[in-house]
């Protein structure tokens, strides 16, 4: 794990132990596109429905819906599936959002996966 990575999770680890009005979670997962002008660091030509062809970004990001707080957000290049990394990426926010009780988890197709669903049973979160 990067540095960066580290202190992204301890600051996100710190907030959820303190928050202590949220108790039972409801986690958001999306993807999207951002588009890129000029050479920007990471960014590739992938799907991009706005401006096709153009470098691009395509970042996942989770938020806690009670609370509109962003839980979770990874950079990707523009050229990655939807399905790149998603279990990666709800492990992580898992971890984030510590001990809290994830209730329910709402993703789009970019999630959709087996691997993705045996997880979820596996933590009891619908």
């Amino acid at each position: 794990m990067m540095r960066h990575e580290r202190v992204q999770a301890s600051v996100y680890r710190w907030f959820f132990d303190t928050a202590s009005t949220l108790c039972n979670i409801t986690l958001d997962m999306d993807s999207t596109v951002i588009t890129r002008h000029g050479e920007r660091q990471g960014a590739a030509r992938g799907y991009n429905p706005s401006k096709r062809g153009r470098l691009s970004h395509h970042p996942l990001l989770a938020f806690v819906a009670e609370a509109r707080m962003v839980a979770n957000f990874w950079s990707r290049p523009g050229d990655a599936s939807s399905a790149n990394n998603a279990l990666q990426f709800i492990e992580s926010t898992l971890h984030h959002v510590g001990s809290k009780t994830v209730g329910l988890l709402r993703a789009d197709s970019g999630f959709f996966d087996q691997a993705v669903f045996k997880l979820l049973e596996g933590k009891r979160i619908g």
